[in-house]
């Protein structure tokens, strides 16, 4: 039995220690912080420009781009052209500490890893599209302490290793079909 308790001791040391190195290096990497365009003080990058579609990048700052409550569109113009709004880009809202709330459009299929992670210290409410159609990467809303309420989790397709792991959410209604991995409220409230 000593055995056994020290392999599972083992088991999750390395889990934690894996994560938070996977952490480390993500917040240690620069962002690039091009962006295609700007509108209505929202940062996008053309993700495909044949089938005009783009998704939600970090600004010309890396930090502090976003302030109050944001809110994503399903479709933006520029200079003509309209495109759909399909993905939130890694890391596009991070260290976004002005930030309270985000509501993402219908048309957004995936919030990327890190999207939100980390030091979004004000971000206390999202609002998720309610189509079973958004998958949440892993590590997209890590470690945002003040986070409470997702709205409309119950209709996302997945949910990532860690999404929502060390926020503030207390509880959270998943649907029966949605595909949960491995501590995606590990730590949370």
């Amino acid at each position: 039995q000593i055995l056994r308790f020290l392999t599972l001791i083992i088991f999750f040391m390395t889990k934690f220690y894996k994560s938070l190195l996977t952490l480390l290096l993500a917040l240690c990497t620069t962002v690039a912080n091009a962006y295609d365009f700007k509108v209505d003080n929202i940062y996008y990058n053309i993700t495909d420009a044949e089938n005009k579609t783009v998704e939600v990048t970090k600004g010309a700052d890396s930090r502090y781009n976003y302030y109050g409550d944001v809110v994503i569109p399903d479709y933006v113009t520029y200079e003509g052209t309209t495109y759909k709004v399909i993905r939130i880009g890694e890391m596009a809202f991070c260290y976004d500490k002005y930030m309270e709330s985000i509501t993402i459009g219908k048309e957004i299929r995936c919030v990327s890893t890190y999207a939100f992670s980390s030091s979004c210290e004000n971000l206390t409410k999202v609002v998720l599209p309610n189509d079973n159609k958004n998958i949440i990467k892993a590590r997209a809303f890590y470690n945002n302490k003040a986070l409470e309420e997702v709205e409309n989790l119950q209709f996302v397709k997945a949910i990532g290793e860690y999404a929502f792991a060390s926020s503030g959410i207390k509880s959270a209604t998943i649907g029966e079909n949605v595909i949960c991995d491995e501590g995606a409220f590990y730590l949370s409230s």
